[in-house]
């Protein structure tokens, strides 16, 4: 029994992992192997001076703080997890992948942790595609901090 944890995982609506020699390596040489998983879903805990942002795909999220407070990201997500949100005008079919995310808190963090107000546009082109054909969202959730 070998336990791995997986990090890029984490906080994840939906994970895909690739079970591969290459990602874990080759324990029983010649054998045909299978990955089993087990994990365990939990709710993120709620703080009540946290802001929620969405923005849509082809959109600027504009987060902004209060005079003499920064931002302070905690975490952001690229991509689709649910069938609900940014879908006015779309076609079905733009919005039936929900497994479809890029973990961004660090990216966006990077850009905006200590500034009192930060743009950021909710595009293929500033995080990549992780499901071509997918209408996409930016989620991210901060607080305003004392600097």
């Amino acid at each position: 029994l070998i336990l791995i944890y997986i990090h890029s995982c984490d906080w994840n609506h939906c994970c895909a992992i690739k079970a591969s020699n290459w990602e874990f390596g080759d324990p029983c040489w010649g054998t045909h192997k299978y990955l089993d998983v087990t994990y365990k879903c939990i709710a993120i805990p709620e703080r009540s001076n946290e802001i929620y942002s969405v923005t849509c795909e082809g959109s600027v999220a504009h987060l902004t703080c209060g005079y003499g407070r920064v931002l302070n990201i905690h975490w952001a997500d690229y991509g689709r997890s649910d069938r609900t949100t940014c879908t006015a005008t779309r076609p079905s079919y733009q919005t039936q992948d929900t497994c479809c995310s890029l973990p961004m808190s660090g990216r966006v963090g990077r850009r905006c942790d200590g500034r009192r107000s930060c743009s950021i546009s909710a595009s293929n082109s500033e995080f990549g595609d992780p499901c071509w054909g997918t209408y996409k969202y930016l989620e991210v959730t901060y607080t305003c901090d004392s600097p």
